[in-house]
């Protein structure tokens, strides 16, 4: 230590030594400094700016610093977006922290920009597409993966992946695309290749049958009716000639042969089998003679005539009986329908056939079996949102409503008491006919049976409550469900939900100590914790949230992989950058967000959009921006952004076009477009429509806080020659 100090100040008092001398010999006037010729662009800063941040980042890589190293090749990324070598950067720095999901939304840009990307990566990336929810972005993968995966004859990943696009294609009701994969499929097939005959032949030859069938669909909704009739028949065979039947019968409906149609159906039906097939071929015969020109009046009269004997012979046929209740019920023949349903409700309870009941114990003014199908509902879903449109129309019936409450409090007084369900089956009712003060009295009542059960029904009407801004309710209706033993998770976030409610009421010490409850019992919940500073912002305590936020970011900020921690704090980082003082700061937030979800359009918008009002980056946030508005084309604060964008650069009749489209597509009319507009249609020299787009916005300045604004409005206005003095 000490001949190292010794060395340091010898090589100091040499360079001090060296530098006095040098002192002397310097000429009395220096040489003037330098200054380029022209001043450099944008792009010439960009230029610089990412070949610092590439250097400073692999410095900070070879010293292990890799979150810094990996925060300064993100920035360098969004600086030369096009560059695969930065991405590649970033995607080996990700995994290499484990931070997967991060690394993953860079490669899928990385990959995106590959164009010899191998079929592998392609495949895995169009799988983590999908998976994010991303149907299209994974099918454009998946096809670049196809064209390598069939040049190194890769057979049984190549009919993998052309059945993943085969079922993308489907759920993006791409028809011609899907039959596309279909016929490459085929041809896969026809090849008689080992590895796709080993696919085709597994579980016992079921894989096979359920490809021909997916391909046998896939024609069928392209048209190509011969296709899909070979497909059909390759798959079931001569084995189930009444499943056969019945496709063959769907071709023949999309095909208009209506007679062949309505033959293969009636033979399905008079074979009277069990063949797994439903409704199918009651609602087949539906759509035959609908579309022999049939009223619907006429369509339902003829099938319960020849269908009813149908039911009476084989009674164990639920779903027979279940689509002639739905027939009798459009002919309002409630008995009827009821009489079908009751045998098959216990075998065969499906959720379709309660409303199909509700309906018709209402209509029958059969109150106690109505309230006995509620009950039902609501113990087995929570609550009656499957019931909707029927409870809707219930709870407009003052004698209906008043014959159920009626019933329940005749159940609540006798010695077997009334049931949870019940009471939530009532206070729902009362809701709806918005009887707030007895719907709460309805799940006291719940909550007195079981205390438990009834606090997710008591949170869920809390929330209801506190939309209609009815707090009182709502936290009464939450400070019960908090009084229950629930689990931990549930009492957290019940103390949450009434944290919320608080702050909304200004009562915010109330608020935050209701949310450090909920702390105390889950503090591993980034979303618990970020309540705190959103009731600080919400009290315009914008320091304390400051502080609050900045904390909440230190406390969890190293929890990468868990997605909704990441959004919560990718909100804190959102609500700093509004907290911010200043540009820089505002900026950096944003750049953060950016950094760890680069194609984050809201980031993208509120950054670019900052740029373009300072009249900086104008290249960069014009990019950003035009990146929006394609992501979200009906965004009018994207393309409001976009608009002022192009005004700042000079461009006015682009600015005018997004900012009027921008304009048309708010509901109510919003002074900041408007002034916009005004702006670019001044600078285009069509003063007329700006005068009347300024004198717009001013009118809609009515606050006592807009006197300001109201007035550089008609400074412009006041200023503008197309104004008669």
């Amino acid at each position: 230590m000490t001949r190292t100090l010794l060395l340091g100040l010898a090589l100091l008092g040499i360079c001090s030594h060296a530098l006095t001398s040098s002192a002397q010999t310097l000429p009395t006037e220096l040489p003037p400094v330098l200054v380029p010729r022209q001043q450099p662009t944008e792009a010439d800063a960009n230029r610089t700016a990412t070949e610092a941040l590439l250097i400073e980042g692999r410095m900070l890589q070879q010293r292990e610093k890799l979150s810094a190293a990996q925060r300064r090749f993100q920035r360098a990324h969004r600086l030369a977006p096009e560059s695969e070598a930065i991405l590649q950067a970033i995607v080996e720095v990700a995994f290499s922290q484990k931070r997967m999901e991060e690394g993953s939304r860079y490669a899928l840009l990385l990959v995106d920009r590959q164009e010899d990307a191998s079929d592998d990566f392609l495949s895995l990336m169009g799988a983590y597409a999908v998976e994010s929810g991303d149907l299209a972005r994974g099918a454009r993968l998946y096809e670049r993966a196809v064209l390598g995966l069939a040049e190194r004859k890769a057979n049984s990943q190549l009919m993998a992946t052309r059945l993943r696009l085969l079922d993308l294609y489907t759920k993006l009701d791409d028809a011609p695309r899907a039959a596309e994969q279909a016929t490459a499929i085929q041809a896969l097939i026809d090849q008689k290749l080992p590895e796709v005959d080993t696919i085709m032949s597994a579980n016992g030859g079921q894989s096979g049958m359920t490809i021909r069938r997916a391909i046998g669909e896939a024609f069928l909704s392209s048209g190509d009716y011969e296709a899909a009739e070979e497909q059909f028949r390759a798959a079931i065979g001569d084995a189930e000639p009444e499943q056969l039947d019945l496709q063959l019968a769907r071709i023949d409906l999309a095909a208009d042969r209506l007679a062949a149609a309505e033959e293969r159906v009636q033979r399905v039906i008079a074979a009277k089998r069990d063949i797994a097939a439903g409704e199918l071929p009651y609602r087949l015969l539906q759509q035959i003679w609908t579309k022999q020109g049939s009223s619907a009046a006429e369509v339902r009269q003829r099938l319960l005539q020849e269908l009813t004997p149908q039911s009476e012979a084989n009674p164990d046929d639920a779903a027979l009986a279940y689509f002639l209740a739905n027939l009798q019920l459009e002919e309002e023949h409630w008995d009827q329908a009821i009489a079908l349903i009751q045998p098959h409700l216990e075998k065969s309870p499906r959720r379709t056939v309660y409303p199909m009941l509700t309906l018709a114990y209402w209509k029958t003014h059969n109150w106690d079996a109505l309230l006995n199908t509620l009950s039902t509902v609501a113990e087995r879903n929570r609550n009656l949102s499957s019931l909707q449109p029927e409870l809707e129309q219930i709870a407009a019936d003052d004698v209906a409503v008043d014959a159920l409450v009626a019933a329940a409090e005749k159940r609540r007084e006798s010695d077997a008491g009334v049931t949870l369900p019940t009471a939530l089956a009532i206070a729902q009712i009362r809701h709806l006919r918005d009887q707030s003060e007895e719907a709460l009295k309805w799940l006291d009542v719940a909550s007195q049976i079981d205390p438990v059960s009834a606090a997710p029904s008591q949170i869920d009407f809390a929330l209801a409550w506190m939309v209609a801004k009815k707090y009182d309710l709502g936290e009464k209706a939450l400070r019960t469900a908090s009084a229950a033993k629930m689990p931990k998770p549930g009492r957290a976030a019940t103390y949450d939900y009434l944290a919320a409610l608080l702050a909304m009421e200004d009562r915010y010490d109330e608020a935050l100590a209701a949310s450090r409850k909920a702390i105390a019992l889950d503090s591993s919940s980034a979303a618990l914790a970020s309540r705190v500073p959103w009731i600080l912002f919400y009290a315009d305590r914008k320091e304390e949230a400051d502080r609050s936020y900045r904390r909440l970011l230190a406390q969890f900020d190293n929890n990468r992989e868990d997605a909704p921690t990441r959004q919560v704090l990718r909100q804190a980082r959102l609500m700093l950058s509004s907290l911010a003082k200043d540009d820089e700061q505002r900026e950096e937030w944003l750049e953060q967000i950016l950094d760890e979800f680069p194609e984050d359009v809201g980031a993208m918008n509120d950054l670019a959009y900052l740029w373009a009002d300072g009249g900086r980056n104008l290249g960069r946030a014009t990019l950003m921006l035009e990146q929006a508005v394609d992501a979200e084309p009906e965004n009018a604060a994207y393309r409001d952004s976009l608009g002022w964008a192009y005004f700042r650069q000079g461009r006015y009749d682009q600015a005018i076009g997004q900012l009027q489209q921008a304009v048309a597509k708010i509901n109510e009319p919003d002074p900041v477009l408007l002034e916009h507009l005004g702006d670019a249609l001044s600078a285009a020299g069509r003063e007329g429509e700006a005068v009347d787009a300024w004198k717009e916005a001013v009118t809609l300045l009515t606050e006592e806080a807009d006197a300001d604004k109201r007035a550089s409005l008609e400074a412009k206005i006041n200023a503008t020659p197309a104004v008669k003095k």
